[in-house]
């Protein structure tokens, strides 16, 4: 019959979009509408058995799978509630057997058989054999059955049989309002459990019917084909109806001619918007936030089987993956799954992206834990499936250091994706399609999806944003469309794959092509000569409270994250000195560097982007914190293995039996300063000072560089430090700091010795003084104050700009009960002097704060004890400083960062707390002023003041978030000339090293090499990830200049030195010089890596 198009009666426009959508709701008109004819056959299930451990809180990873023994089944029935939250609990049915079994009636044979599963819950299916088949989620409509037979054929039997996996969490955990604190007694009611016959006819209308409707809704209505979207909607409609009154065999046909209309409305060839939308699957999962690290593995499980069965169905389908650390899961925990898996993969449809091991905080990770990240996840990739990926996928994390682009070229990638940048709350980001310059100038191509988001569901809404929200339209022809469930899992679903179909080419629309993502960067990158620049960080304007937000009970997740970081580095060094020295062999390396890379992938999953920014739940951060005790622990062990074997094996002192003490120094300059010991006291000789009632001292140590050396005599420093009381002040003094401390514990004065009498005045207009004044007239530095922080959703995520108006000054009279100054026992000289105050901060809080000046050190220390029991509450500490500064200096990964200390534009406005590492200095020519620490990463730079985020009290999700007691330590370093003149980038180093020391009988003293120049920094020597007769070391750039013939002396019989990529591959040969040396250049930030070869 000839099909012709009737337009409506009547001219509404709206009453003929909402007849469509009413035809397809599922909320009305389900006894009449095409979604209630979606399941018109049912077979409930009847008999069901439960089985679940009688510890219900253990660990699904510690539960015996039901298959692998004879498990206690008990009788429920649907409407039973499970629970409680994180508890497992696995069904069946039929009492007499093993499994799960249903059976299909005889009479359904060819039709398409779903079972249906509602526990309120997440779950997974398995076969009778133990396979993962597919998750199962009561979050989203389409992810509640499994297709069981697209065709029933009852000749191959009517029987199936499962197991059902319960997980008693939903997909965003258990907590209230998305990102509260979990229910732990929750329980999830059994809804459904049922066999139903699917009407592919039915969702086939439905889904033309969705498209058309949201045509008329989203798009354009100047444009005719909107209308005709309508039209044709309306017209299939009238159809259905007219074949309702006829007979069963009409009714087919007017469906058939519905179906056809359908058809010839979407075979309409787009004149195109010129603009293609590159479809990529992806299933973001979080590897902790609402829900423990546990359940992440199995929602890998469940979404990525989900994956593997819609490609099954749809040949066009790609599923882009991340985080090696998730796969590396599926492959240990769910074999069978990771097999598939491969086979997908090798057909180019399940493809590996990112390159990294997870998905990691973009801000507060080192700069070498960042190339770990690549490089355990480039390792993994290519030995699993053959290739390394070619991109970096970070869609959400909560800013971007500008190292990155010279990481990624490091570590041999080309690419960046994110779309985070879309949070921004003051500034839109002008680009979409873009070249991100880093601090060094290396560039990467990137892109930031235009529609905003990693969800996109394959909806012409999300199409119409997508073109609404491109900036970059006329210098690019395709853009990346992420779509399916992510966060909690989940991933693509038939439904989005449908609509896909149906987008491929409609007019007024962006094409829609499924594709990998190779496709979309080989096209970016023929654009690239049409694209836009952007220099430096990619600063999220949001989420910054996360630079501070940690965890209770001292477990500062922040400063743990670096201590492991730097333990783990330690250790690399010993190693590699072992290999350099031939002192190691073959089998011992081996195991020790396999321990070393256990504990690397530790604190690489801890680095995941909400758990080490504290926006996790309780669970995540208790279990994050006992995984770095872990490492320390391992760390500690293989120190001490190391240590051994250099002292049974290395040169000794011939006859010496005297007790010496032994230091480790893998920092690549001499270090001069003070430092504690224990030990046998009465053994030591040279200038020491006890400290009372222990058998520890402090003493003047000088270390060579990359050295791990005994010492029997100590220094003695260039002057003593004192310490007096003048005035109701203390007076702490050494060779280069003279600082004056009042009765709330703030400086009213620190001074740095001039270094001639040439030098400029004090600051204060006194030329002939031999002082420089780093605090100006009138203020205070170590001024602790409180602020209100409430923002606005995101509690442990975000400081607002509003909490600067909220400041409440606390050491300093103002209220705060405070405890009198008092000289500390045992800390009068001649090494160190110290001073101790206490106050109530606060309504439940106490701060106990030791301040400390060392002989010849050229900071003033603040060792910091908080007992915080505080609500919405954050504490930071402000250093005013005598200098005119219009722009602050921070420690980033392998470089520092300037940043303005004003508000001129919304762009510098945005800034008001920003992230740094271990430093932060503001300067004018010839002097500046620095602050250092221990774990912290949050700053504030406005004027003259610089400040430091010390704790914050967010309620979400972590109820006890920060509350307990914390330890920290921070100093002031005020210094003539520029700061890398005055030597602030390895001091923030030495500040950071675990000085500990060991008693040894006789002496020894190993060197791993030299370097050169101050600038150059020694960032790392480990052993190499092959072989056992080689090692890498990582330098980098430190000043921010070009430098030439930096020399690298090396020890031992070295055969080789190439210069290699982060991922350990060799790119050039370099001249070994005779005496045992090698030659490098550096631009300003750059990393250089060494491959090192011993004969």
């Amino acid at each position: 019959m000839e099909r012709r198009l009737v337009a409506p009666l009547r001219k509404n426009p709206r009453t003929t979009l909402e007849r469509i959508e009413k035809a397809i709701t599922k909320n009305l008109f389900k006894d009449t509408n095409l979604y209630g004819r979606l399941y018109l056959k049912t077979k409930p299930v009847t008999e069901l058995y439960h089985w679940s451990p009688e510890e219900r809180k253990q660990s699904w990873l510690k539960i015996p799978k039901p298959w692998t023994w004879d498990c206690p089944w008990t009788p429920v029935e649907i409407g039973h509630s499970f629970g409680p939250t994180w508890s497992t609990h696995w069904f069946k049915v039929d009492h007499g057997c093993p499994t799960v079994v249903v059976e299909i009636p005889e009479e359904w044979k060819g039709e398409e058989v779903h079972l249906c599963w509602d526990s309120g819950s997440e779950a997974l299916l398995f076969s009778s054999e133990g396979f993962p088949l597919q998750g199962l989620s009561s979050q989203h409509r389409d992810r509640r059955h499994y297709v069981m037979s697209k065709n029933h054929d009852p000749s191959a039997g009517y029987r199936r049989e499962y197991y059902i996996e319960m997980a008693c969490n939903g997909d965003f955990g258990a907590g209230a309002f998305q990102i509260g604190p979990p229910d732990e007694e929750k329980t999830y009611q059994l809804r459904t459990v049922e066999l139903r016959v699917f009407d592919n006819v039915a969702f086939g209308l439905m889904m033309d019917l969705e498209v058309m409707h949201d045509v008329g809704r989203f798009c354009s209505p100047d444009d005719p084909f909107t209308t005709t979207a309508v039209y044709t909607g309306n017209h299939i409609l009238n159809l259905l109806a007219a074949g309702k009154q006829f007979s069963r065999g009409a009714l087919a046909g007017f469906c058939r001619d519905a179906v056809a209309f359908g058809k010839e409305f979407f075979a309409q060839e787009s004149s195109g918007s010129g603009h293609t939308a590159i479809g990529i699957g992806n299933c973001h999962i979080d590897s902790a936030w609402l829900w423990p690290v546990r359940e992440t593995i199995r929602k890998c499980a469940r979404s990525w089987s989900t994956s593997i069965r819609l490609m099954e169905e749809f040949p066009h389908y790609v599923f882009a993956c991340s985080q090696a650390q998730q796969l590396e899961w599926v492959q240990d925990y769910y074999p069978s799954l990771f097999e598939e898996i491969r086979k997908f993969a090798a057909e180019g449809r399940f493809v590996p992206v990112g390159g990294a091991w997870v998905e990691m905080d973009g801000n507060i990770p080192s700069g070498e834990a960042f190339i770990r990240h690549f490089l355990l996840g480039q390792r993994f990739f290519l030995k699993e499936f053959g290739f390394k990926c070619q991109e970096f996928w970070l869609p959400d994390t909560f800013g971007y250091s500008a190292q990155i682009p010279q990481i990624l070229k490091h570590v041999g990638l080309e690419y960046f994706l994110t779309q985070k940048m879309s949070w921004n709350l003051v500034n839109k980001f002008p680009h979409n399609h873009f070249v991100w310059e880093g601090l060094d100038g290396s560039t990467v191509l990137a892109h930031f999806p235009p529609s905003n988001t990693y969800v996109d569901e394959v909806k012409v809404e999300n199409l119409v944003t997508l073109m609404k929200e491109l900036k970059d339209k006329g210098r690019t022809r395709q853009s990346v469309m992420l779509y399916g469930y992510g966060d909690g899992g989940g991933g693509p679903t038939r439904t989005m794959l449908e609509r896909a179909q149906r987008l491929r080419h409609l007019p007024g629309l962006p094409r829609v092509q499924l594709g990998v993502p190779k496709v979309f960067w080989e096209g970016l990158k023929e654009e690239e000569a049409n694209l836009c620049r952007w220099v430096g960080e990619l600063y999220l304007e949001l989420h910054n409270g996360t630079y501070t937000t940690q965890l209770r009970k001292e477990a500062e997740l922040k400063r743990l994250n670096r201590r492991c970081e730097r333990s783990l580095q330690d250790v690399e060094f010993l190693l590699t000195l072992l290999i350099a020295k031939k002192m190691i062999d073959d089998d011992t390396l081996a195991r020790l560097k396999s321990e070393l890379v256990g504990g690397w992938k530790k604190v690489l999953l801890n680095q995941f982007h909400d758990i080490l920014p504290g926006s996790s739940i309780e669970m995540v951060n208790v279990e994050a914190r006992q995984t770095f005790q872990e490492v320390l622990n391992l760390t500690g062990n293989l120190q001490r293995h190391a240590l051994q074997i250099l002292g049974k094996r290395g040169p000794s002192g011939v006859g010496d039996t005297s007790a010496s003490t032994l230091f480790v120094n893998p920092l690549s300059w001499q270090v001069e300063k003070v430092c504690r010991i224990g030990g046998y006291l009465p053994e030591v000789k040279g200038d020491i000072q006890k400290i009372p009632a222990s058998e520890e001292a402090f003493v003047f140590v000088s270390l060579d560089p990359l050295s791990v050396q005994s010492v029997n005599k100590f220094l003695s420093p260039s002057a003593p430090v004192t310490i007096g009381k003048v005035g109701g002040y203390f007076s702490l003094e050494n060779s280069n700091l003279r600082a004056k401390i009042d009765q709330y514990g703030r400086l009213i004065s620190l001074c740095v010795k001039k270094a001639s009498p040439e030098d400029e005045d004090n600051g204060d207009g006194d030329a002939d003084s031999e002082w420089r004044e780093a605090v100006p007239r009138g203020q205070y530095a170590n001024q602790l104050c409180l602020f209100q922080d409430i923002p606005l959703f995101w509690d442990a995520w975000d400081v607002m700009d509003y909490h600067l108006e909220t400041r409440t000054p606390l050491n300093g009279g103002f209220g705060a009960e405070m405890g009198t100054p008092k000289e500390v026992e045992g800390m009068s000289g001649p090494l160190v002097v110290a001073v101790e105050w206490s106050m109530k901060v606060g309504d439940k809080s106490q701060l106990l704060q030791r301040i400390s000046l060392s002989a010849d050190s050229p900071y003033l220390e603040m060792d910091t004890t908080v007992h915080w029991f505080e609500s919405h509450k954050m504490l930071k500490v402000e250093f005013p400083m005598n200098v005119l500064c219009r722009e602050a200096t921070y420690d980033i990964q392998f470089g520092h960062l300037r940043r303005p200390t004003h508000a001129n534009t919304s762009w510098d406005a945005a800034k008001f707390e920003v992230c740094g590492h271990k430093w932060g200095e503001m300067g004018e020519h010839g002097f500046g002023v620095g602050v250092l620490n221990d774990g912290k990463y949050g700053w504030n730079a406005t004027g003259n003041i610089l400040s430091l985020s010390l704790l914050r009290s967010p309620k979400s999700p972590d109820a006890n978030a920060d509350m307990g007691t914390h330890n920290f330590r921070y100093a002031i370093f005020p210094h003539h000339g520029t700061f890398q003149e005055a030597g602030i980038i390895q001091r923030s180093y030495e500040f950071n090293m675990d000085w500990t020391s060991s008693q040894i009988s006789g002496s020894l003293s190993h060197t791993l090499g030299e370097v050169s120049h101050p600038g150059v920094i020694l960032e790392t020597a480990k052993p190499a990830e092959d072989g056992n007769k080689s090692y890498v070391l990582r330098l980098y750039e430190a000043f921010g200049a070009r430098v030439q013939n930096v020399r690298v002396k090396l020890v031992g019989d070295v055969k080789s030195v190439a210069l290699c990529s982060g991922l350990e591959e060799k790119k050039r040969e370099l001249i070994l010089l005779p005496n045992n040396s090698i030659q490098l250049s550096f631009t300003p930030f750059q990393i250089h890596s060494l491959f090192v070869t011993v004969d």
